[in-house]
Protein backbone atom coordinates (compact mmCIF):
# COMPACT_ATOMS: atom_id res chain seq x y z
CA UNK A 1 0.00 0.00 0.00
CA UNK A 2 1.22 3.34 -0.93
CA UNK A 3 0.40 6.90 -0.04
CA UNK A 4 0.14 9.35 -3.54
CA UNK A 5 0.34 12.89 -3.41
CA UNK A 6 -0.42 14.51 -6.42
CA UNK A 7 -1.41 17.85 -7.63
CA UNK A 8 -4.83 18.25 -9.82
CA UNK A 9 -5.07 19.73 -12.92
CA UNK A 10 -6.85 22.57 -10.98
CA UNK A 11 -3.74 23.05 -9.26
CA UNK A 12 -4.94 21.65 -6.17
CA UNK A 13 -3.32 18.65 -3.89
CA UNK A 14 -4.77 15.63 -3.60
CA UNK A 15 -3.81 12.75 -1.57
CA UNK A 16 -4.88 8.65 -3.26
CA UNK A 17 -3.92 5.44 -1.84
CA UNK A 18 -2.45 3.03 -3.81
CA UNK A 19 -3.57 -1.15 -2.80
CA UNK A 20 -1.34 -3.60 -4.59
CA UNK A 21 -2.47 -7.51 -4.37
CA UNK A 22 0.05 -9.87 -2.55
CA UNK A 23 0.99 -13.26 -3.74
CA UNK A 24 -1.12 -14.73 -0.46
CA UNK A 25 -4.21 -12.65 -1.95
CA UNK A 26 -3.60 -13.85 -5.60
CA UNK A 27 -3.36 -17.27 -4.13
CA UNK A 28 -6.26 -17.18 -2.62
CA UNK A 29 -8.12 -15.39 -5.23
CA UNK A 30 -6.75 -14.60 -8.23
CA UNK A 31 -10.05 -12.19 -8.37
CA UNK A 32 -8.54 -10.24 -5.07
CA UNK A 33 -8.55 -6.78 -6.88
CA UNK A 34 -11.89 -6.92 -8.71
CA UNK A 35 -13.50 -8.38 -5.67
CA UNK A 36 -11.93 -5.69 -3.22
CA UNK A 37 -13.00 -2.93 -5.52
CA UNK A 38 -16.65 -3.94 -5.82
CA UNK A 39 -17.06 -4.74 -2.39
CA UNK A 40 -15.92 -1.48 -1.37
CA UNK A 41 -18.06 0.18 -4.34
CA UNK A 42 -20.92 -1.61 -2.68
CA UNK A 43 -20.25 -0.74 1.22
CA UNK A 44 -19.47 3.31 -0.22
CA UNK A 45 -23.46 3.14 -1.68
CA UNK A 46 -24.55 1.91 1.42
CA UNK A 47 -23.18 4.56 3.98
CA UNK A 48 -20.45 2.20 5.28
CA UNK A 49 -16.98 4.49 6.21
CA UNK A 50 -14.75 2.84 3.91
CA UNK A 51 -12.66 3.90 1.65
CA UNK A 52 -14.17 4.73 -1.77
CA UNK A 53 -12.67 2.42 -4.81
CA UNK A 54 -12.09 5.19 -7.86
CA UNK A 55 -10.31 2.52 -10.65
CA UNK A 56 -8.36 -0.41 -10.68
CA UNK A 57 -6.75 -2.72 -12.94
CA UNK A 58 -7.54 -6.46 -11.92
CA UNK A 59 -5.99 -8.32 -15.11
CA UNK A 60 -2.47 -7.15 -15.04
CA UNK A 61 0.59 -9.15 -14.13
CA UNK A 62 0.58 -7.43 -10.15
CA UNK A 63 -3.46 -6.19 -9.88
CA UNK A 64 -4.00 -2.79 -8.18
CA UNK A 65 -6.91 -0.62 -7.26
CA UNK A 66 -6.93 2.91 -6.48
CA UNK A 67 -8.87 4.53 -3.37
CA UNK A 68 -9.37 8.51 -1.83
CA UNK A 69 -7.87 8.69 0.71
CA UNK A 70 -9.48 8.82 4.34
CA UNK A 71 -8.24 11.10 7.06
CA UNK A 72 -7.65 9.60 10.12
CA UNK A 73 -5.43 7.05 11.93
CA UNK A 74 -5.22 4.12 14.15
CA UNK A 75 -5.32 4.85 18.00
CA UNK A 76 -2.40 3.14 20.01
CA UNK A 77 -4.26 4.01 23.75
CA UNK A 78 -7.58 3.73 22.92
CA UNK A 79 -10.88 4.35 25.38
CA UNK A 80 -13.16 1.84 25.68
CA UNK A 81 -15.74 3.82 23.87
CA UNK A 82 -13.39 3.01 20.80
CA UNK A 83 -14.63 -0.64 21.43
CA UNK A 84 -18.29 0.15 21.33
CA UNK A 85 -18.20 2.00 18.39
CA UNK A 86 -16.13 -0.82 16.65
CA UNK A 87 -18.91 -3.41 17.51
CA UNK A 88 -21.78 -1.05 16.49
CA UNK A 89 -19.58 -1.00 12.88
CA UNK A 90 -19.49 -5.04 13.27
CA UNK A 91 -23.32 -5.41 13.50
CA UNK A 92 -24.08 -2.95 11.00
CA UNK A 93 -21.35 -5.09 8.44
CA UNK A 94 -23.55 -8.57 9.47
CA UNK A 95 -26.84 -7.14 8.94
CA UNK A 96 -25.78 -7.35 5.32
CA UNK A 97 -27.84 -10.39 3.82
CA UNK A 98 -24.92 -11.18 1.20
CA UNK A 99 -27.38 -12.32 -1.83
CA UNK A 100 -27.15 -12.38 -5.26
CA UNK A 101 -25.00 -9.02 -4.84
CA UNK A 102 -22.02 -10.31 -3.50
CA UNK A 103 -21.75 -13.24 -5.31
CA UNK A 104 -18.37 -12.23 -6.17
CA UNK A 105 -17.00 -12.49 -2.49
CA UNK A 106 -15.35 -15.59 -1.77
CA UNK A 107 -17.03 -17.88 0.30
CA UNK A 108 -15.86 -18.96 3.75
CA UNK A 109 -14.04 -22.37 3.75
CA UNK A 110 -13.89 -24.64 7.37
CA UNK A 111 -10.20 -24.07 8.58
CA UNK A 112 -8.69 -27.36 10.23
CA UNK A 113 -8.71 -28.08 13.94
CA UNK A 114 -7.00 -25.57 15.99
CA UNK A 115 -3.51 -27.18 17.37
CA UNK A 116 -1.27 -25.19 19.72
CA UNK A 117 1.98 -26.47 21.85
CA UNK A 118 1.47 -22.06 23.45
CA UNK A 119 -1.67 -22.39 24.74
CA UNK A 120 -3.83 -25.03 26.88
CA UNK A 121 -6.64 -25.99 24.98
CA UNK A 122 -9.96 -27.61 26.74
CA UNK A 123 -9.41 -31.85 25.94
CA UNK A 124 -11.78 -33.08 23.41
CA UNK A 125 -12.43 -29.95 20.98
CA UNK A 126 -15.22 -30.00 19.12
CA UNK A 127 -13.94 -28.51 16.10
CA UNK A 128 -15.80 -27.58 14.21
CA UNK A 129 -18.03 -25.20 15.68
CA UNK A 130 -21.00 -26.37 13.24
CA UNK A 131 -22.82 -24.06 10.53
CA UNK A 132 -24.49 -20.98 11.39
CA UNK A 133 -27.84 -19.93 11.80
CA UNK A 134 -27.01 -17.25 8.54
CA UNK A 135 -23.87 -16.57 6.38
CA UNK A 136 -23.05 -13.21 6.68
CA UNK A 137 -20.31 -10.66 4.74
CA UNK A 138 -17.03 -10.47 7.08
CA UNK A 139 -14.06 -8.39 6.97
CA UNK A 140 -11.64 -11.06 8.02
CA UNK A 141 -9.50 -9.23 9.83
CA UNK A 142 -11.72 -6.60 11.84
CA UNK A 143 -8.75 -5.44 14.54
CA UNK A 144 -7.64 -2.14 15.75
CA UNK A 145 -4.93 -1.07 13.03
CA UNK A 146 -7.73 -1.66 10.60
CA UNK A 147 -9.62 0.80 12.01
CA UNK A 148 -9.02 4.63 11.06
CA UNK A 149 -10.22 7.28 13.92
CA UNK A 150 -10.94 11.41 13.65
CA UNK A 151 -11.72 13.73 16.28
CA UNK A 152 -12.49 10.45 18.46
CA UNK A 153 -14.85 9.05 15.71
CA UNK A 154 -14.69 6.36 13.68
CA UNK A 155 -13.76 7.60 10.15
CA UNK A 156 -13.11 4.22 7.86
CA UNK A 157 -12.26 0.90 8.26
CA UNK A 158 -9.84 -0.32 5.78
CA UNK A 159 -8.18 -3.47 4.71
CA UNK A 160 -10.93 -5.85 3.12
CA UNK A 161 -9.02 -8.15 0.82
CA UNK A 162 -9.87 -10.74 3.35
CA UNK A 163 -13.47 -10.11 3.01
CA UNK A 164 -15.35 -13.15 2.96
CA UNK A 165 -18.88 -15.06 3.22
CA UNK A 166 -19.37 -16.93 6.41
CA UNK A 167 -19.78 -17.10 10.08
CA UNK A 168 -20.32 -13.97 11.50
CA UNK A 169 -18.48 -15.34 14.71
CA UNK A 170 -15.38 -16.25 13.52
CA UNK A 171 -15.36 -12.58 12.51
CA UNK A 172 -16.60 -11.20 16.34
CA UNK A 173 -13.53 -13.87 17.56
CA UNK A 174 -10.82 -12.22 15.51
CA UNK A 175 -11.50 -8.82 16.73
CA UNK A 176 -12.04 -10.62 20.27
CA UNK A 177 -8.77 -12.10 20.16
CA UNK A 178 -6.76 -8.57 19.30
CA UNK A 179 -9.39 -6.30 21.66
CA UNK A 180 -8.36 -8.65 24.59
CA UNK A 181 -4.94 -7.19 25.16
CA UNK A 182 -4.84 -3.85 23.06
CA UNK A 183 -7.64 -2.91 25.13
CA UNK A 184 -8.19 -5.00 27.90
CA UNK A 185 -10.85 -7.71 28.82
CA UNK A 186 -13.30 -5.08 30.24
CA UNK A 187 -13.29 -3.50 26.99
CA UNK A 188 -13.49 -6.77 25.43
CA UNK A 189 -16.14 -8.09 27.28
CA UNK A 190 -18.51 -4.45 26.50
CA UNK A 191 -17.33 -4.76 22.99
CA UNK A 192 -19.43 -8.75 22.81
CA UNK A 193 -21.64 -7.46 25.04
CA UNK A 194 -22.89 -4.48 22.78
CA UNK A 195 -22.73 -7.04 19.73
CA UNK A 196 -25.06 -9.61 21.16
CA UNK A 197 -27.66 -7.22 22.74
CA UNK A 198 -28.11 -7.04 18.93
CA UNK A 199 -27.65 -9.79 16.76
CA UNK A 200 -27.53 -12.24 19.86
CA UNK A 201 -24.44 -15.48 20.64
CA UNK A 202 -24.23 -18.79 21.15
CA UNK A 203 -21.40 -18.73 23.76
CA UNK A 204 -20.10 -22.07 22.81
CA UNK A 205 -20.21 -21.86 19.15
CA UNK A 206 -18.22 -18.33 19.92
CA UNK A 207 -15.79 -19.69 22.43
CA UNK A 208 -14.36 -22.09 20.08
CA UNK A 209 -13.99 -19.25 16.78
CA UNK A 210 -12.02 -17.91 19.84
CA UNK A 211 -9.68 -20.42 20.50
CA UNK A 212 -9.15 -20.72 17.08
CA UNK A 213 -8.53 -17.02 16.66
CA UNK A 214 -6.34 -17.24 19.73
CA UNK A 215 -4.19 -20.29 18.81
CA UNK A 216 -3.41 -18.93 14.92
CA UNK A 217 -2.34 -15.32 17.22
CA UNK A 218 -0.45 -16.91 19.63
CA UNK A 219 3.26 -18.01 17.75
CA UNK A 220 3.39 -14.05 16.81
CA UNK A 221 2.75 -12.73 20.05
CA UNK A 222 6.55 -11.78 20.21
CA UNK A 223 6.37 -10.20 17.02
CA UNK A 224 3.14 -8.34 18.39
CA UNK A 225 4.80 -7.39 21.67
CA UNK A 226 7.50 -5.57 20.03
CA UNK A 227 5.75 -3.48 17.36
CA UNK A 228 3.22 -2.31 20.37
CA UNK A 229 6.38 -1.51 22.27
CA UNK A 230 7.64 0.47 19.16
CA UNK A 231 4.14 2.61 19.39
CA UNK A 232 4.48 3.89 23.05
CA UNK A 233 2.61 0.72 24.53
CA UNK A 234 4.91 -0.59 26.66
CA UNK A 235 2.40 -2.53 28.87
CA UNK A 236 1.85 -5.23 25.64
CA UNK A 237 4.23 -7.37 26.63
CA UNK A 238 4.49 -11.54 24.84
CA UNK A 239 3.42 -12.57 28.19
CA UNK A 240 0.50 -10.51 28.56
CA UNK A 241 -0.69 -11.07 25.05
CA UNK A 242 -0.29 -14.82 25.74
CA UNK A 243 -1.68 -14.59 28.78
CA UNK A 244 -4.81 -13.00 27.60
CA UNK A 245 -5.28 -15.39 24.51
CA UNK A 246 -5.60 -18.14 27.17
CA UNK A 247 -8.31 -16.32 29.08
CA UNK A 248 -10.14 -16.36 25.72
CA UNK A 249 -9.70 -20.45 25.49
CA UNK A 250 -10.68 -20.85 28.88
CA UNK A 251 -13.68 -18.61 28.17
CA UNK A 252 -13.03 -16.28 30.92
CA UNK A 253 -13.89 -13.68 28.23
CA UNK A 254 -17.85 -13.42 28.20
CA UNK A 255 -19.95 -10.58 28.83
Amino acid sequence: MSLLEIVRSDGRPARLVLRRCGRANLRANPDAADAEFRLLTHLAALGFPVPRALVHEPSCKAPWLLLDYREGEPVWHPPEGHALAMAGFLVDLHTIAPGDTLAFVPRQTMPDAPASTLLDLPAGLDWPPGAPDTRRLLHGDFWTGNVLWCSGRLAAVIDWEDAMIGDPLADLAIARSNLVWTHGTRACRAFTARYGSVMGLDPHRLRLWDIHAAVIMAPHAGDYAADWQDLGRKDVTEAVILERLQELVDGAVMP
